[in-house]
């Protein structure tokens, strides 16, 4: 019954975001380039980074613009708005408190910071000493990087770093996070934040020995959950097939870059430690 105004909202709020990331991008690339190649660069970059499609005009990404601060933040959040999905979008427009807000915008709201926050926190202590990510930059960039590697994941496919040369702890973080994924009806991949946290709540019922799950004093009804769990296992189950054929066709290559990739491939992130173009 919604449809009409979702896709309204769809279109309206994808113009605006991406026409605000447009304008942004035009002034932090000004410096650098004419007006014309700027604002080319802008509207390029502020759709693939609304949309989570991750596509960069240049082979490194984003890696050429490592000091443009400015830049990567506003291509972090244009993907971080697109990746919480258009009916939380909707409906904080609409409420505009949080109170009157529905349990699954804030269920997606507090996933969303919680998993930014604290993978930004892991990947800038793992990486601050590795001379070959964030060791060599200041401490404002630092902050910034480590930012925009614990938000990326989830499905927006850019790096501002080279991925390959992240610790094995980095590494794995950011294959949870790409599982993960962002919210639902939105442009980002994975399972999406509302089934981790069903998943994630459903555990803490039954160890608690309770029969209902109950968010922000909703309950949620057993086929929601059995959804969480039937999307996850087919997930990993695609996951898993694919990592045994890549690794029983290429098996020059590492145990860890097979499995990035895969996972990668699978929740639509596009990401990846350098294998891509040496696969069969």
């Amino acid at each position: 019954s919604n449809i009409k105004i979702i896709a309204m909202a769809v279109i309206s709020y994808t113009l605006f975001f991406e026409f605000i990331g447009f304008i942004i991008l035009t002034l932090a690339w000004l410096p650098h380039f004419g007006f014309a190649k700027s604002s080319f660069y802008a509207l390029f970059y502020s759709i693939s980074a609304f949309n989570n499609a991750g596509f960069s005009l240049y082979g490194n990404s984003l890696m050429g613009f490592q000091h443009n601060i400015p830049l990567l933040l506003t291509i972090s959040f244009l993907y971080i708005l697109g990746g919480l999905g258009f009916v939380v979008l909707l409906d904080i427009k609409k409420q505009r408190k949080w109170k009157k807000l529905s349990p699954n915008s804030k269920l997606i709201l507090i996933g969303v910071l919680a998993l930014n926050i604290v993978a930004f926190l892991l990947i800038w202590i793992i990486e601050a000493r590795n001379m070959s990510t964030l060791g060599q930059l200041s401490i404002i960039e630092q902050i910034t990087h480590a930012w925009f590697q614990a938000t990326v994941p989830r499905s927006s496919g850019f790096n501002s770093i080279d991925t390959s040369s992240l610790s094995t702890a980095s590494t794995f973080l950011t294959m949870i996070l790409m599982f993960i994924g962002g919210g639902s009806l939105s442009t980002a991949g994975g399972i999406k934040i509302g089934t981790f946290i069903i998943l994630i709540l459903s555990v803490i019922t039954f160890l608690r020995r309770q029969d209902e799950l109950v968010i922000f004093n909703h309950s949620v009804s057993h086929e929601q959950v059995f959804k969480a769990l039937a999307v996850t296992a087919i997930t990993s189950m695609f996951i898993m097939l694919g990592i045994f054929i890549l690794l029983a066709l290429e098996p020059k290559h590492r145990f860890i870059d097979i499995i990035f990739e895969v996972i990668s491939a699978a929740c639509t992130v596009g990401l990846s430690r350098g294998i891509t173009g040496q696969l069969h």
